[in-house]
């Protein structure tokens, strides 16, 4: 799911505590702003991929049980 604000995941950690389930944060950062733009031509609004990437509160680590980040421009993953 993209939640890009705490208060939107802090749905799905009451949740998994609820049900004594570990969260598993994936984030996966994209090459570019223009990347995102040009994958996504036609289907989203450029506009939209902006305020969305403006308005995005990274998540801390304190939100889950572990937290991979993948960065594809070095094509790396990094386990918190």
């Amino acid at each position: 799911n993209t939640s890009l604000k705490k208060k939107y995941r802090d749905e799905y950690i009451r949740m998994a505590k609820k049900h004594k389930m570990a969260l598993v944060y994936v984030y996966v950062e994209a090459p570019s702003l223009e990347d995102n733009y040009k994958r996504r031509y036609g289907q989203i609004d450029p506009d939209i991929i902006k305020r969305m990437w403006d308005n995005m509160e990274f998540p801390q680590r304190n939100e889950c049980y572990e937290m991979r980040l993948i960065d594809q421009r070095f094509k790396g993953e990094y386990k918190f």
